[in-house]
């Protein structure tokens, strides 16, 4: 009998990972911050150092002061007054083309899609070089998709991860049986094989304020090269809509997830999800409150698994800073509350996660995030130890992103748009778990490489 739960703790600590779904690769989160970015690079061409309104004031007409000003707004991610400043600029010489192509993208970041169109309609009549034609031709399509009413999107990607210690052995090698230490299994490294798939719909019915009805399905794996015990598939679906208002937007989604390990349904966790957003100027906040009542199934191999079974409350806060036209920092919190059938499986966690969004150029960026979670149990698991389980966990993670055609032109390869549009990326992360228990106390260090092609229509 000991052996038998020897085994199930050597497993236990594994399987406790995936309570969450492995996270996906994390989306630039950019895209619009990055438009007004390579605006600013357009503009690089005009030479000299910063511009005071009062300088601008002095000589209004003056059109290198107007584009020096205009790049300094953009930066400062003060668009409105950038579009102003060009616009100066482009009465006294609308044969700028570089200026008119800053013009129309500064156009789209703001929404101003009607304005942007026949922006970029104005530099295609100026025959412009083929690199160009292509980037305005890109604009003007997502210009007539933005005009659908209903759109939507799949992104597919594929790849592979590395960990150092995929089976979460305990650093200490030891692992506790009613408070007596047993020698536990090592770290066992392992590569996995990665896909994901993501389906999303946006439909506008049509309604002054914009509202819009979404949804989406996604679809991840995890194929581990040795340890299939942690083989992974997960499936996602979701409801919901966004309103607008004048002051924030709600977003109310209801939500389900399924997972399977190892080859057998392991969860269930429906729930309903309720975000509300603001913009205020370079500031953005978010809060949110996601309820989900997770369901674990149990198996041949872990009988009492449904004990586990219960609601989880999340109440997450997030305020974003946009410092520059390439860069972003956040804070976010998150409050947690999982109940569960046996006590000793119910906690309460707080999570706190630094992040940083730097746009490299080029459809490039670079991502950075540090976070900590406090986890701490309602009750001792004596069948471990009669110590109540209190955990800390860290998590330090780069990511580094850029579409393979701008990696190609540094190679000087030019590719087919088909394939250049493909985004790479590479993650590099160091986790440590600290606990009162030596059982769920141990280290990892990740690695992950892939590739994603997203398609609108």
């Amino acid at each position: 009998m000991l052996i038998g739960a020897a085994a199930w703790l050597v497993m236990g600590g594994a399987l406790a990972q995936t309570e969450r779904i492995e996270e996906r690769p994390a989306e630039s989160g950019a895209r619009e911050t990055g438009e007004a970015a390579a605006a600013a690079r357009m503009l690089s061409s005009s030479p000299g150092g910063p511009v005071s309104f009062e300088a601008l004031l002095g000589n209004p007409d003056d059109p290198d002061l107007n584009i020096r000003y205009a790049r300094q707004l953009i930066q400062a991610n003060d668009l409105r007054g950038a579009v102003a400043a060009l616009e100066r600029v482009l009465l006294l010489r609308p044969g700028l083309a570089g200026v008119r192509l800053a013009y129309a993208v500064l156009l789209f970041r703001l929404d101003s899609l009607q304005e942007a169109e026949i922006a970029f309609r104005e530099v295609l009549a100026g025959e412009p070089e083929p690199a160009t034609r292509r980037e305005v031709e890109r604009y003007l399509d997502a210009i007539a998709l933005r005009h659908r009413a209903t759109r939507v999107s799949l992104s597919l990607s594929g790849g592979f991860d590395f960990n150092s210690n995929r089976n979460a052995a305990p650093r200490s090698r030891e692992r506790l049986l009613f408070d007596i230490p047993f020698r536990s299994e090592r770290a066992r490294s392992d590569f996995g094989r990665i896909g994901m798939a993501n389906l999303q719909v946006r439909h506008d019915p049509g309604l002054q304020e914009r509202h819009e009805l979404l949804g989406g399905v996604g679809l991840y794996f995890n194929d581990q090269h040795e340890i299939d015990s942690q083989d992974l598939l997960a499936l996602t679906l979701d409801a919901g809509g966004i309103l607008r208002t004048a002051w924030f937007d709600i977003s109310p989604s209801f939500t389900y997830t399924r997972i399977g390990l190892d080859g057998s349904h392991f969860l269930d966790a429906p729930g309903g999800r309720l975000v509300i957003d603001r913009r205020d100027g370079d500031l953005d906040m978010q809060g949110s409150i996601l309820v989900q009542y997770f369901d674990f199934e149990p198996s041949a191999a872990f009988p009492t698994e449904d004990r586990r079974d219960g609601l989880r409350v999340d109440l997450g806060l997030t305020l974003g800073y946009r410092f520059a036209a390439a860069h972003r920092s956040a804070i976010s919190y998150v409050h947690s509350v999982k109940s569960a059938r046996a006590e000793f499986e119910a906690y309460h966690a707080d999570e706190v996660t630094l992040s940083h969004t730097w746009l490299l150029g080029g459809g490039q960026f670079l991502l950075g995030s540090f976070s900590f979670i406090d986890t701490r149990y309602e009750a001792a698991d004596t069948f471990i130890s009669a110590r109540i389980r209190h955990d800390r966990f860290y998590r330090l993670r780069a990511i580094y992103g850029a579409p393979v055609g701008t990696l190609a032109r540094a190679a000087g390869l030019d590719l087919p748009a088909a394939i250049g549009d493909v985004t790479v990326s590479l993650l590099a992360e160091a986790t440590r778990a600290d606990s009162s228990i030596p059982n769920f106390a141990n280290d990892n260090l990740r690695t992950q490489l892939l590739l994603t092609k997203r398609f609108d229509w």
